[in-house]
């Protein structure tokens, strides 16, 4: 009984008393055996619903997770997706050391993501060793290679004129969520698919997709507008038929409380 008044008033309170019910019939031999097992199950559900809300309220992790390049690759998948063509090598020209390896790092990891990188740990260090073996580099020298400065942004321009293409403007990624609030949110709600039609929006449009915070705001951002439109529609909706049909509509909302 001690135990019942210390114990907090949750929703575990039913278990504790089930568990103190079955104790005395097993002391008074009018029971079985006491299963603290069978017990101890309603509590396990509750706390396995309390992950599952946990993992719904973090949608962002996985969107940054998934939009951020994988870091483990196997050696097949090194041959087929960081192998150097013959017309990357003609973009490498007399490049030589870290600037070589550098330049040859970002063409690569832009063929395969649609995107330059944002910063040296992006790229994979399985990748590295591949590329600067073909290059005929150290691959300690990656380390040198500046993400500052002339010599990046030249090679930035260099691909970008290559296939054509150009990082997303402030406006773009104003369009791209307005995209999504008219086109794909009204049929889709789950944040990584969002994410994903954003960067085959953008490779359609011949636009580098933003960098994957930057996606996570466009997003952010879509579904905002979305519900924002969702919701003006609806009350317009009511306020015509409450006026076709003489009815009153009354907004509600919570008044404040003064506690004594």
């Amino acid at each position: 009984m001690r135990a019942l008044m210390a114990a907090p008033p949750t929703r575990d309170r039913p278990t504790l008393i089930n568990s103190m019910i079955a104790e005395q019939r097993v002391l008074h031999g009018t029971g079985p055996p006491f299963d603290e097992d069978a017990a101890r199950r309603p509590q396990e559900r509750v706390h396995s619903r309390a992950r599952d809300r946990v993992r719904c309220r973090l949608p962002t992790v996985t969107i940054w997770e998934r939009l951020l390049m994988r870091q483990d690759w196997t050696l097949e998948q090194l041959v087929e997706e960081w192998n150097l063509e013959e017309g990357d090598r003609k973009l490498l020209g007399d490049k030589s050391g870290a600037t070589r390896l550098g330049f040859a790092l970002l063409l690569k990891f832009f063929q395969i993501e649609g995107r330059i990188p944002t910063y040296a740990e992006e790229i994979p260090a399985a990748a590295v060793e591949f590329v600067a073996d073909q290059v005929n580099v150290d691959r300690a020298l990656c380390t040198k290679y500046a993400w500052t400065g002339r010599t990046i942004e030249y090679h930035r321009h260099q691909i970008r004129d290559k296939y054509g293409t150009h990082p997303a403007t402030e406006d773009e990624e104003d369009q791209l969520a307005d995209w999504l609030a008219d086109q794909v949110c009204p049929v889709e709600v789950d944040r990584d698919e969002l994410a994903q039609a954003v960067e085959r929006r953008c490779r359609t449009l011949r636009v580098e997709p933003p960098s994957p915070g930057q996606i996570e705001r466009v997003v952010a951002s879509g579904v905002r507008r979305f519900e924002e439109a969702f919701t003006t529609s609806v009350m317009t909706r009511l306020w015509a038929r409450a006026s076709a049909t003489g009815s009153r509509v009354e907004c509600w909302a919570p008044k404040a409380c003064c506690w004594p």
